[in-house]
């Protein structure tokens, strides 16, 4: 729809970002790279990181011809995808504003007035998988309830170890001082957020519990899947999603 290189002008001139190849390579060849082939950026805090996403976004739009409703961009934090989005929303404005007024483009001037930037889907990975699970759920089934970090650890407390007095298991305490590599400050907080930190690898890892359980080579594994197993199923009973089960439930409704 709009050559590169008015893109490229446009966004030097009017947008005050510099991503020429003269004096910026890094950020040009990111920006401008191709549909075709993935793209991995590596760059430190204060980079512009933001900026070489948003333009990136815009990029895809005004050159690629891209629909925004099939752009999705996540961030690890609600305010970096705060800021991202806004400024996708405002460069977006301005371009087309800028690209309505040339000549030259007379002739897509319908095609970028409809451009709706709200379409792109932003936000955190979490954020975006609980939208989606909610608006796409079957009928009769409830929005997922993501709980924070704090219930889910208050959870695996009295329903992982407070269950069969798992906590005070001396195989059980064996196995997590192991997997710490230290006993020294083992209390019930961490005893939890060490199982936690076992089941969300299991999620990630696509691993099969029972299986897992079954060849123990340690006898505290057997414990340790048992209290994620009661944990899982409280969740279950009360419809409720961690964050490792809703990018699995995700994941495995994506398939």
């Amino acid at each position: 729809m709009i050559n590169w290189n008015d893109f490229e002008e446009a966004v030097v001139s009017h947008l005050n970002r510099d991503i020429s190849r003269q004096n910026n390579p890094n950020q040009n060849d990111a920006v401008r790279s191709s549909l075709n082939k993935p793209l991995f950026i590596v760059a430190g805090p204060g980079s512009g990181k933001t900026t070489v996403i948003a333009l990136r976004v815009l990029k895809l739009i005004f050159v690629d011809d891209i629909d925004p409703s099939s752009i999705l961009a996540t961030t690890f934090t609600r305010k970096a995808a705060a800021e991202l989005r806004s400024r996708i929303l405002a460069w977006g404005d301005q371009l087309r504003h800028l690209f309505m007024l040339n000549p030259g483009y007379s002739h897509v001037r319908n095609q970028l007035r409809k451009i709706n930037f709200n379409q792109i889907i932003t936000g955190t990975l979490d954020n975006i998988a609980e939208e989606i699970l909610g608006d796409y759920r079957a009928p009769g089934i409830s929005s997922p309830l993501v709980i924070e970090d704090f219930v889910s650890n208050a959870l695996m407390i009295r329903v992982g170890l407070f269950n069969r007095r798992r906590y005070d298991n001396r195989a059980l305490k064996n196995f997590i001082a192991k997997l710490r590599g230290t006993s020294w400050g083992l209390n019930l907080s961490e005893i939890s957020a060490t199982i936690r930190e076992v089941k969300d690898r299991f999620y990630h890892d696509q691993v099969n519990v029972s299986q897992f359980s079954n060849n123990a080579n340690h006898p505290g594994i057997p414990i340790l899947c048992d209290a994620i197993n009661d944990y899982n199923l409280e969740l279950q009973s009360r419809i409720l999603f961690d964050f490792a089960r809703l990018e699995q439930e995700f994941f495995r409704l994506s398939l």
